[in-house]
C-alpha cells in the first residue's frame, strides 16, 4: 500500500493557497507518497480538482474524533491514511499537545504541529512564512519542516 503525507490546514482559502508552494515542496521532498489535506471542504475539493492533493478530509464534522485514540470507527478512511503516514503537519495551535500526541499514536515518523502564532512565526507575515526559504532569523515554516524531516 502507498505511503502517505498528511497536512491539516484550518485556514481560509487565501491562507491555504499561500501554502501551495509548501504542499508542493512536501510532495517533492517525499516522492511516491500520496498527499492528504484536511481543510474546509470547499478548499479541499478545489485542491483535489487541481491535482494539488490526492485525498481530502473535511474539517467540517467530527474530525477530532477521527484522529483521537479510541475513536477509530468514526473515521476509518482517515485512520487508514494516518497508519500509512510518514509526515503529518498540522498548521494550528496545540497548546495542550493533544493533537500532536494523537498523531504520534499512528507511528508517524515526523509530526509537526505549529501555528502562525507559534514562537518564531508571530512577527512574520503569512506570505513570508511560506515563501521565504532563507537563513534569516525568521525562516519559512516549511523550510524548518523540511529540515526537521531530513534530520538537518
Amino acid at each position: 500500500m502507498q505511503r502517505t503525507l498528511f497536512v491539516l490546514h484550518p485556514g481560509s482559502l487565501g491562507d491555504v493557497l499561500l501554502a501551495l508552494p509548501a504542499l508542493r515542496a512536501l510532495r517533492a521532498a517525499f516522492p511516491g507518497r500520496a498527499l492528504g489535506l484536511m481543510a474546509q471542504e470547499e478548499i479541499g475539493r478545489l485542491l483535489l480538482t487541481g491535482a494539488e492533493v490526492d485525498k481530502t478530509f473535511s474539517l467540517e464534522g467530527p474530525w477530532p474524533a477521527d484522529i483521537l485514540p479510541g475513536t477509530r470507527a468514526a473515521g476509518a478512511a482517515m485512520h487508514q491514511w494516518l497508519l500509512r503516514c510518514d509526515v503529518a503537519v498540522a498548521w494550528m495551535a496545540d497548546t495542550d499537545h493533544h493533537l500532536g500526541s494523537a498523531l504520534r499514536t499512528f507511528s508517524i515518523t515526523h509530526v509537526i504541529v505549529a501555528s502562525p502564532h507559534s514562537p518564531g512565526y508571530r512577527s512574520v507575515h503569512q506570505t513570508d512564512r511560506f515563501w521565504r526559504p532563507s537563513a534569516h532569523s525568521h525562516q519559512c515554516a516549511f523550510t524548518v519542516l523540511l529540515c526537521k524531516c531530513r534530520g538537518i
